[in-house]
C-alpha cells in the first residue's frame, strides 16, 4: 500500500567552504510531496538536500535526473528486510522489489548504500546538474571480502523482501449414518393387531422423542458453530502470533542462537574502505554497513568504480582471543513471535518485557577513517576461516565514551560501550 510518493534526499555530496571535513548526516530520507512546512528559519549548519543519479547506469539517460521514492506498507507482512548480493527471495519470503546498491561517491562526503529500484523512475520536471546529493552504483572489491563467491568491480544486486504468515485453517466434520432394519413376521391377526397398536404408540413416543432431538439438535448445532468460530479466531491469532517476527543483524557470528530465532543467511560484514591514500583530505562515502550473502546472484556489469564495498575485519584484539585483523562475519536473523528488534547502546542486558537476541561490544571504523556507522559486534566472535590477512579495507573498532556533552556519571570516559540487541 503506498502511503506517500516524494523525494529521495540527503546532504551535499561535496563542500567548497570546508573542503577537509566529510562527514555530516549519512542516510538518504523519503521527503514527502505534500510538506507541512515549519515557519522558523534554521542556523544553517545542517541542510538536506534533492538527490541525483550520477551516471547513466541505471539508463541511458538517467545521469542528472532527480531520484524520487515512495513509502510503502505491505498489508499482513510479519518481517521486512533489505538482502544485498541477491536478486531472488530465500524461502518464505516474497519480493517487493528489484534493484542494485548504490551510494554516494566514495571520495566525497559521509552517505550510505541504498537499495534503488531496477526501474528506476525520474522526479518529472526534475532540474538537472544541481549537484546536491549524488548516487553512484555499487561494486564489490576483493580482499576481506571473499572471491569468490563475489567477483572484483561487479555491481551488487538487492532485493527487497517481504515475509508473511499464511493461515490455513480447515474445518471437517464426519457424518455416521446407519441403517437398522426390521423383520416382523406377520402370521396371527390378533397378535398382528396387538402389535400394530404397540407399534403405532411406539410411533408417537418416537416422534416425541425426535422432535425434542431435533431442538436439541439444532441447540447442539448452534453451539458448535459458535465454538467453530472461536477455535477458527483462536487458530488464526496463534498462527499471527508464531509467523509474526522481526529481523536483525548479528555482527561477528554465523548462526542465530536467540529463542525462537532463526537463521535467514550467514555471510560477511562489509562497508566502504576506511582511507583511500588518493583522496587524502576526504572522508566522507557510504557510512553503513552491509550484512553480504555467502550465496550471492552476481551481476554481469562492471560497476563505473565511484561507489565501492569491501570486506570487514577486526583491527583490535580487544574483541576476543587473536581477533586482530580476522575478517569479520554476519548473520541476517528473524526472530519468530516479535513485531520489533532494536539495537541498545550502554546495555549489556534489555529492559523488562524484551528478550536478548545477543549483547556483545560496540564498533565502528576509527575517528579519523571514513564515514562508517556504530554496529554492535557479538561478545563472542567468530572468524571468517582464511581471513586473517592484513588487507586494511573496511575496519572495525571497539567504541569507547568521552565525557562532555555526554554526562559522566552515568557513563565514565574512556570505557567501551557494552550493546545488546532485543525483540518484543
Amino acid at each position: 500500500m503506498l502511503h506517500f510518493i516524494g523525494f529521495a534526499t540527503g546532504q551535499r555530496y561535496d563542500t567548497t567552504k570546508y573542503t577537509d571535513r566529510f562527514g555530516g548526516p549519512a542516510n538518504f530520507l523519503c521527503l514527502p510531496n505534500n510538506p507541512e512546512l515549519s515557519n522558523r528559519t534554521i542556523p544553517g549548519n545542517s541542510f538536506i538536500y534533492g538527490t541525483e543519479y550520477e551516471e547513466n547506469f541505471l539508463h541511458s539517460d538517467s545521469d542528472s535526473e532527480d531520484v524520487p521514492c515512495a513509502f510503502c506498507r505491505s498489508n499482513g507482512s510479519a518481517s521486512t528486510a533489505m538482502f544485498p548480493g541477491r536478486k531472488t527471495c530465500y524461502d518464505g519470503w516474497k519480493m517487493e522489489y528489484l534493484g542494485y546498491i548504490m551510494s554516494g561517491y566514495f571520495g566525497y562526503r559521509a552517505s550510505s548504500y541504498i537499495c534503488v529500484d531496477i526501474d528506476g523512475e525520474y522526479v518529472q520536471g526534475g532540474k538537472p546538474d544541481i549537484d546536491g546529493q549524488a548516487l553512484y552504483a555499487t561494486g564489490t572489491k576483493c580482499g576481506t571480502l571473499p572471491c569468490p563467491p563475489y567477483n572484483d568491480n561487479l555491481a551488487v544486486y538487492c532485493v527487497f523482501l517481504l515475509y508473511f504468515f499464511v493461515v490455513a485453517i480447515t474445518l471437517g466434520h464426519n457424518d455416521d449414518t446407519g441403517d437398522i432394519n426390521k423383520r416382523l413376521l406377520l402370521n396371527d391377526p390378533d397378535i398382528a393387531a396387538t402389535r400394530l397398536a404397540n407399534v403405532e404408540a411406539a410411533i408417537q413416543n418416537l416422534k416425541g422423542e425426535v422432535s425434542k432431538l431435533k431442538v436439541d439438535l439444532k441447540t447442539e448445532q448452534t453451539r458448535n458453530v459458535q465454538h467453530e468460530t472461536k477455535i477458527s479466531q483462536m487458530t488464526q491469532s496463534l498462527r499471527m502470533i508464531q509467523e509474526y517476527g522481526s529481523s536483525y543483524i548479528r555482527w561477528g557470528r554465523t548462526q542465530c542462537d536467540g529463542a525462537n530465532s532463526e537463521l535467514v543467511y550467514s555471510g560477511y560484514a562489509a562497508g566502504q574502505i576506511y582511507y583511500d591514500s588518493k583522496y587524502t583530505t576526504r572522508f566522507g562515502g557510504p557510512g553503513n554497513m552491509l550484512c553480504l550473502p555467502n550465496n550471492p546472484e552476481l551481476s554481469n556489469r562492471t560497476a563505473p568504480g565511484n561507489s565501492n564495498i569491501y570486506g570487514s575485519e577486526f583491527e583490535e584484539s580487544t574483541f576476543g582471543h587473536g581477533s586482530r585483523q580476522e575478517d569479520v562475519p554476519c548473520a541476517l536473523c528473524r526472530s519468530r513471535n516479535s513485531t520489533t528488534s532494536v539495537m541498545i547502546p550502554g546495555r549489556k542486558t534489555c529492559f523488562k518485557g524484551w528478550k536478548i537476541e545477543y549483547n556483545g561490544l560496540l564498533a565502528s571504523s576509527c575517528n579519523t577513517c571514513k564515514a562508517s556507522s556504530y554496529v554492535c559486534v557479538d561478545k563472542n566472535p567468530e572468524y571468517i576461516p582464511g581471513g586473517e590477512t592484513n588487507d586494511n579495507q573496511n575496519l572495525l573498532y571497539t567504541t569507547g565514551t568521552i565525557c562532555g556533552s555526554l554526562p559522566c556519571p552515568p557513563y565514565h570516559n574512556n570505557l567501551e560501550l557494552l550493546c545488546v540487541v532485543c525483540s518484543k
